[in-house]
């Protein structure tokens, strides 16, 4: 979402989550400014600046979940075909994630474990 709002927004108190699964917020900075958004990390903070459109692309959770998930969320607002890969992880902590999204109006179509976005109603 914010890669969409106005201005900036700056998340602070983060560094904590530099040390899960992956490093997150490494790891979300460079996938989404990959997808043409524009987001700067810092230690102990990220800020992100839009709104930004956002392009289409393959890009990888790093078998994190809450990546898988995130890039599928970004997938509503791209302009183009986001294709995520290990998208598997998600059942660690949302077995239905798929599903509820598709409930929502967002067409997914999964290729073995990746699932590619396509166009999605589910907006705002």
């Amino acid at each position: 979402a914010a890669t969409q709002a106005h201005g900036t927004t700056t998340f602070t108190n983060i560094s904590h989550v530099r040390v899960k699964e992956t490093d997150r917020v490494f790891e979300m900075s460079e996938r989404l400014n990959r997808l043409g958004c524009k987001l700067v990390a810092g230690e102990n903070e990220l800020s992100v600046h839009g709104p930004t459109p956002i392009g289409g692309g393959t890009v990888s959770s790093a078998g994190d979940h809450r990546i898988a998930m995130a890039m599928v969320a970004a997938g509503l607002a791209a302009r183009e075909e986001i294709t995520i890969t290990e998208t598997e992880c998600v059942a660690v902590s949302f077995p239905n994630f798929f599903e509820r999204f598709e409930e929502c109006g967002a067409r997914i179509k999964k290729r073995h474990t990746e699932v590619h976005r396509r166009e999605a109603d589910c907006q705002n």
